[in-house]
């Protein structure tokens, strides 16, 4: 690994501020350095391993062996997707004057890279500087000013018909900031962005989530559900339309509110398969032994009773065939619906796991994503009971001649505990626990380790 610093731009005193943008960071006279989940999710950890504030200084002065007074102090570190890193702050008196008086208008954070894809993993420090080191990176506030970014999302609320939300956007996100406010779902609090057709499928996915619609009022989820409709067309997104109007159709047939969300579409759709199932399981089976008896007639019954009886089974008969081939018919958009539903729910549980640190890629690829989806509860109860950011690997063991982990003591009970969670459904602490007791040898060795 090798430590590298660039250069942001700082307006007003902000209590929160972005500490590095999510992608690519062009750093001057270097190749671009990279902040990805996983960049964010080790530099959190490696944060709340400190367990202490981290100093903003002033020109870098901690590194040079001087006396460096603080500017601030970062009292937590936020991951906030595709937004970036952001920093809480607390700055010093000094420094808010500093501020506001503009006698700074950069900070530098400097910050560890590895050497095989030059990905942030760890924050040195940050200083407040005057002396560039960076290119095209974006401000903490925007230059026109919280207020004034606030009169301008105001007046898009009145534009656009939607309202401003809690949580949303007052600016467009750094890496959306070239996307016209024509191109989004929600243009009000800049969500769901639709500059092309991958990303409009994106938004669609989003947006089709009950949870995401929570807060927007029926006449605005029509003013959204237009626009998303407008961004299909112009992407040609046919197979969208398809789906949308498919269940446009179920919730009409199953009597469900106009702004049911997909899951309440397949708990109907489940609900009438069932049904299906118990009448099919209550219906009676006729033994023609006669045709009296066929017709549940008795012998005292006359011809007329007898044939309208008979006229009766018949259309009985039809009426539940059409009953039947309706349901098959919806049995088949509810299997389709709930494997689609099955497969988001693993990827949600996955990117759940993966934003706590509980599994590497590696190990989505090897058995999480099959886990996720074939057996999610298995997945919750043996991936997301590990502790938050424990990294704990589950790949092929290096062994030794004796069958046996290597390294360290503390690798070797890490190994044998991430199989004991695996091979008996344990949470990390009681795997942590079961492994001492059957290694006490071992884990003497790793006492004395950590007194080192």
């Amino acid at each position: 690994m090798r430590v590298a610093y660039i250069l942001k731009q700082i307006e007003g005193v902000p209590a929160e501020f972005q500490l590095l943008p999510y992608g690519r960071i062009e750093i001057d006279g270097e190749d671009d350095g990279v902040v990805d989940e996983q960049s964010m999710t080790a530099v959190i950890a490696e944060f709340q391993h400190r367990g202490n504030d981290m100093v903003i200084d002033y020109e870098h002065q901690t590194l040079k062996d001087v006396q460096a007074p603080a500017a601030g102090w970062i009292k937590r570190l936020i991951d906030k997707g595709k937004d970036g890193l952001w920093a809480v702050v607390e700055w010093t008196d000094r420094a808010t004057e500093y501020l506001k008086n503009r006698e700074y208008r950069y900070f530098s954070p400097v910050f560890w890279l590895t050497t095989e894809g030059r990905k942030v993993v760890r924050i040195e420090t940050v200083a407040l500087t005057n002396f560039p080191k960076v290119n095209n990176l974006r401000p903490i506030i925007a230059k026109m000013g919280l207020e004034e970014a606030r009169e301008a999302r105001d007046a898009r609320a009145k534009k656009y018909n939607i309202g401003v939300k809690e949580g949303g956007h007052v600016t467009r996100p750094s890496e959306w900031e070239d996307v016209p406010d024509d191109e989004w779902l929600d243009p009000v609090n800049y969500r769901y962005p639709c500059p092309d057709a991958d990303q409009t499928r994106a938004a669609a996915t989003y947006w089709g989530r009950e949870k995401n619609q929570a807060q927007y009022t029926p006449e605005e989820r029509s003013v959204i559900g237009e626009r998303l409709d407008k961004f299909r067309k112009k992407y040609n997104i046919g197979e969208f339309r398809k789906e949308t109007k498919m269940i446009e159709k179920l919730k009409k047939l199953f009597g469900l509110a106009d702004d049911a969300g997909e899951d309440k579409v397949v708990v109907a759709a489940e609900a009438v398969v069932a049904k299906n199932r118990d009448l099919e399981a209550k219906a009676s089976v006729v033994a023609c032994k006669e045709v009296l008896e066929a017709a549940g007639a008795t012998d005292k019954d006359g011809k007329e009773q007898v044939v309208a009886k008979i006229v009766e089974l018949r259309t009985a008969k039809e009426k539940k065939t059409g009953v039947e081939t309706e349901l098959v018919a919806l049995k088949k958009d509810h299997d389709e619906l709930k494997k689609r539903w099955d497969e988001r729910n693993a990827e949600e549980l996955v990117a759940k796991a993966l934003g706590k640190g509980q599994i590497t890629p590696a190990q989505v690829e090897q058995y999480g994503k099959e886990m996720a989806l074939k057996d999610p509860e298995g997945f919750k109860r043996v991936v997301l009971s590990r502790r938050e950011y424990s990294e704990i690997p589950l790949k092929e063991m290096p062994v030794d001649g004796n069958n046996a982990p290597t390294g360290s003591a503390g690798e070797k009970l890490e190994k044998l505990i991430a199989k004991k969670m695996v091979d008996a459904k344990l949470n990390y602490r009681d795997a942590f626990l079961a492994v001492q007791a059957e290694n006490p040898d071992l884990a003497k060795q790793y006492q004395a380790e950590m007194r080192q």
